[in-house]
């Protein structure tokens, strides 16, 4: 019976057993749920391992965390030697100046024995301290101004000098695409930004720009600033003791000129011509070269037309052809040297004073100090010089003005001081039914007090050739024009007036702009000169038809020239060469002994009386390296002009200085920059302004 009790008592502890086993049994599953859940990290795995920086740069610490979703994921970063390196809170290396290797540890913040290290190697380098500009500030006084800016990453070891360069508001100015050049868009004021892009380095530096183009003042004309107003080309000739034909006169009152056709005995006009009445054409052929409209001649322009036009109407002349004077003499006479032109002339001249007893000789007397202002004579004999075979005896049949100098002052029967001497056939070079008087007008601007242009040696060009004091053709140059007191030019003086802005027009008043660095008052000083060319007017023919094949044409094309002038005036009084008389002293009166201008454009002794050998006038190629004119002997070209967008400033066109100084043959220097803006056959628009600083 124990027994039987022993089992029945048996169950409900089993029972009770079970029931609590199945409840141990849902607890455990629900612990395994959760330790499921909860994945732990069992390792870092990093990007890299080992790095090296130098000074200033930085690199980003990436990582993973193993297994994948582990629940551990902050971490935290410890560097074993803070002097080599730091580490942000988000794993930023910024590397130190220090040389060696460190250990970075990238660890889990809740358990610091799961971790990964990273070596990094740092080294030394040179940051970048400062940005050197060549410009300060950036201020334009017109639109499309351009200006450049270099600059200089420093130190100069430093291995990174990469910079970013822009500009804050591009609409204000504009970069080019080398990022060394800005240009002016609109009015306002804006930054130019460099800054170096060096890891470390925070160096910026920032240039104002200022665009004030409605501040710039037009520099015109002004009669007052008159540059013959002290000293006239004829009253400097006259210090030497020489008469010549006055630079302006009136139509109502024009300047008088007598022209003395002579023929020499073995060749008379009726031989040159080969006709009876040769005496009677010469005078009537004359009276059109000298007298007669642009039409008449059949060609050009006749002596007085050309001159009227060229100076404006300033200058009018009246040519009296008187008859022929026959010469005793004959044309070996002078080939074979038994005579002189001299003598010739002398003679002649005696001969027409007799035989014109009843003429009132001062009509020619323009200035009234009892002398003839000038004279020419024509004569029959063909023009030797052009003859290889009369080389030697060239210059008694060529073109040429010369003179006596100091003759007695007697009107009523005056004295020989300056003439022409030409031969007839001048006239014909481009054919019997047409009267040239290309060599006439050259000649006469010799009776003008002009010297020539051109280098007697023929081994270069100082001024390319085509001007009328030059090779016989075209205009005159605007410097010329301004000597003989035909236009008023503008005169820029650099002490003064500038920045400004100039407007060129040849068809108003010649257009003619003069830069100088302190203004005497006086034509016969250094200059910077600016014309604006065109192939029209007095250059129209001989820029269409060659006026010699050898030369060609003038050019067709439009364009500023632009000439360096060296008028300064040698006082011959103190013997010897190079002593300058100083002309801001004119303005006390004419010198009261001779003095000439200085340089010459042939490189002589004979001709040029600076040591130096300076140009009187030369001009200025485009090119900085020069014109082909300037190198050897031959004509300029259009390339030559300045053209809308050309700039030019003394230490870029060097070339054309003495020595490639830099500076006006005065030493002085020019610290400008002319902007060409627009230029066109209209007109040219031209800015200057001082050079930065």
């Amino acid at each position: 019976m124990r027994r039987s009790k022993t089992k029945l008592l048996v169950f409900p502890v089993l029972s009770l057993m079970l029931t609590s086993c199945g409840t141990m049994a849902e607890n455990s599953q629900g612990n395994q749920n959760q330790v499921e859940d909860e994945i732990h990290a069992t390792g870092i795995t990093l990007k890299d391992d080992a790095i090296t920086l130098y000074a200033g740069e930085t690199y980003q610490i990436e990582y993973e965390i193993t297994p994948n979703g582990a629940t551990e994921q902050e971490v935290v970063y410890t560097v074993n030697n803070e002097d080599a390196l730091t580490v942000s809170e988000t794993g930023l290396i910024t590397a130190k100046q220090y040389s060696g290797l460190t250990t970075v540890r990238v660890s889990l913040k809740d358990r610091p024995g799961i971790f990964a290290e990273i070596k990094v190697t740092t080294r030394r380098r040179t940051l970048v301290e400062e940005i050197n500009v060549s410009v300060s500030r950036l201020d334009f006084v017109f639109i499309g101004q351009t200006k450049e800016f270099a600059y200089t990453v420093l130190p100069i070891n430093a291995p990174d000098k990469s910079v970013d360069i822009y500009i804050e508001d591009t609409t204000i100015a504009s970069l080019n695409q080398n990022l060394n050049e800005v240009t002016a868009l609109k009015n306002g004021s804006t930054n130019l930004i460099i800054k170096s892009l060096q890891s470390g380095s925070n160096v910026e530096v920032i240039i104002p720009i200022t665009v004030t183009d409605d501040e710039l003042d037009e520099v015109v004309a002004d009669p007052s600033l008159d540059p013959t107003q002290y000293l006239t080309y004829k009253e400097l000739v006259g210090t030497g003791g020489q008469d010549i034909l006055p630079s302006t006169a009136s139509r109502e009152n024009p300047a008088n000129v007598l022209v003395v056709p002579v023929e020499f005995s073995d060749v008379t006009f009726d031989d040159a011509y080969g006709v009876e009445n040769g005496e009677e054409r010469i005078k009537s052929e004359l009276e059109i070269a000298f007298n007669g409209t642009a039409e008449e001649t059949n060609y050009w322009e006749s002596v007085t037309s050309y001159f009227e036009k060229s100076s404006f109407g300033n200058l009018n002349f009246n040519f009296d052809v008187t008859d022929v004077v026959s010469l005793d003499v004959s044309t070996d006479d002078v080939l074979e040297r038994r005579t002189d032109v001299e003598t010739i002339v002398s003679d002649a001249f005696e001969s027409m004073k007799s035989s014109n007893s009843e003429l009132d000789f001062t009509k020619y007397d323009y200035d009234s100090d009892d002398l003839m202002d000038g004279i020419w004579f024509i004569y029959s004999a063909p023009d030797y010089g052009t003859d290889p075979s009369y080389y030697d005896y060239a210059s008694s049949f060529w073109a040429y003005v010369t003179y006596f100098l100091n003759p007695e002052a007697d009107i009523e029967s005056p004295n020989l001081c300056t003439y022409g001497w030409a031969s007839y056939d001048f006239m014909y070079r481009k054919g019997d039914d047409r009267i040239d008087a290309h060599t006439f007008i050259h000649e006469t601007g010799h009776l003008l007090g002009l010297n020539d242009y051109y280098d007697y040696s023929n081994t270069r060009s100082p001024l390319g050739l085509y001007d009328m004091q030059d090779c016989n053709v075209g205009d005159h140059n605007v410097w010329t024009k301004t000597a003989l007191g035909w236009i008023d030019p503008i005169i820029v003086d650099t002490s003064e007036n500038i920045p400004a802005k100039v407007h060129l027009n040849p068809r108003e008043n010649g257009g003619a702009i003069f830069i100088t660095n302190d203004y005497s008052g006086s034509v016969f000083d250094e200059y910077l000169v600016l014309e604006l060319y065109t192939p029209n007017g007095l250059n129209e023919l001989d820029s269409a038809t060659a006026y010699d094949s050898y030369y060609g044409r003038m050019p067709q094309e439009s364009g500023v020239k632009l000439y360096h002038v060296d008028a300064r005036l040698i006082d011959n009084v103190q013997g010897g060469r190079q002593v300058y008389y100083d002309s801001s002293s004119l303005a006390e009166g004419i010198p009261d002994h001779y003095v000439t201008i200085g340089a010459s454009n042939t490189y002589s002794y004979d001709r040029n009386f600076t040591v130096e050998l300076f140009e009187q006038i030369e001009l200025v190629s485009s090119d900085p390296n020069g014109g082909s004119y300037q190198r050897r002997f031959g004509p300029y070209s259009s390339s030559d002009f300045f053209q809308t967008g050309d700039t030019f400033d003394m230490d870029t066109y060097k070339s054309f200085t003495y020595r490639n100084s830099g500076n006006l043959n005065s030493g002085d220097s020019l610290d400008i920059e002319i902007y060409f803006t627009n230029v066109s056959e209209e007109g040219a628009d031209l800015v200057i302004v001082p050079l930065d600083e």
